[in-house]
């Protein structure tokens, strides 16, 4: 299930979490194969201007790509968990997907 807040998205699948943040004039990855997302920022305490994120996520109860943008930089993410990331539109790098 993948959720949306005004500066980041969560998947949840099975018992892991992955959690994309903006941050700065970027992104920020993060995923524990158990539990929760820590809190704490840690080393990163550069604060996020809301006005420069876009996110989408789908509508509950229906499946698809989320995504989110900060400041030219946009990470798609699957339903499955698969990430991209593209800058203006062109794509800087992106997961390989294992064969079934």
């Amino acid at each position: 299930m993948i959720t949306g807040t005004e500066n980041a998205i969560r998947l949840k699948t099975g018992k892991e979490t992955l959690l994309v943040q903006a941050w700065g004039r970027g992104l920020r990855v993060r995923a524990v194969p158990f539990g929760s997302i820590p809190e704490e920022p840690w080393a990163l305490t550069e604060p996020v201007c809301a006005e420069n994120v876009r996110i989408e996520v789908p509508a509950a109860g229906e499946t698809g790509d989320a995504f989110i943008e900060n400041s030219g930089i946009r990470c798609t993410v699957s339903a499955y968990g698969h990430l991209s990331f593209t800058c203006n539109g062109k794509l800087l790098t992106e997961e390989e997907l294992s064969p079934p």
